[in-house]
């Protein structure tokens, strides 16, 4: 169950996102459109990352808004800061999260449905992190776990049975013959 001070302080960081959109928008000169707060607010209310597809029927509910002003609203979101753009597969599809007060952490990532679910991650002062150069500059510091969930193992479970099933009932009968005299 989620706290009332939880609730009250994910308020607060909607109304300072909006509030930090309108000066980012003024200070580069663009429109505010209710499109682009409404997806701002969509993505700040979800307690995890989305893909395009989800935002899109999400937005549906409240709006009809094009896939392509989705996606022009997100990049503006992103440059903004308030908006994480995340690629979890090389070459794959995208999610999108809020960067505004968001605590680090990682994602697990079913790779069957695609499903994926956001995380606690280690804390980055680990000792783990002491093998990386002084020299080196991190820019980007992820955590990804790739699997299979739950939900997909019960069907891959379920589809091995049926198959065995389907294996048993094709297969030829042995029979024996009954010598009578």
């Amino acid at each position: 169950m989620v706290s009332e001070l939880h609730l009250r302080k994910k308020g607060e960081w909607l109304t300072e996102a909006c509030q930090l959109l309108e000066d980012y928008l003024k200070k580069h000169r663009m429109r505010q459109t209710i499109e682009r707060r409404t997806i701002l607010e969509t993505v700040f209310r979800l307690n995890g990352p989305v893909d395009i597809e989800t935002l899109y029927q999400l937005m549906d509910m409240e709006m009809h808004v094009s896939k392509s002003t989705i996606y022009n609203a997100l990049e503006t979101l992103v440059e903004a800061k308030l908006v994480r753009k995340i690629s979890l597969i090389e070459g794959g599809m995208c999610f999108y999260e809020r960067a505004l007060r968001q605590q680090p952490h990682g994602f697990v990532v079913c790779r069957y449905c695609g499903k994926v679910t956001s995380i606690a991650r280690p804390d980055p002062t680990d000792d783990w992190l002491t093998n990386v150069p002084k020299s080196f500059r991190i820019e980007k510091l992820s955590f990804v776990v790739h699997g299979i969930c739950r939900k997909c193992q019960d069907a891959e479970r379920k589809a091995i049975r049926r198959e065995e099933k389907r294996r048993q009932a094709s297969a030829p009968k042995k029979t024996t013959k009954i010598k009578t005299t």
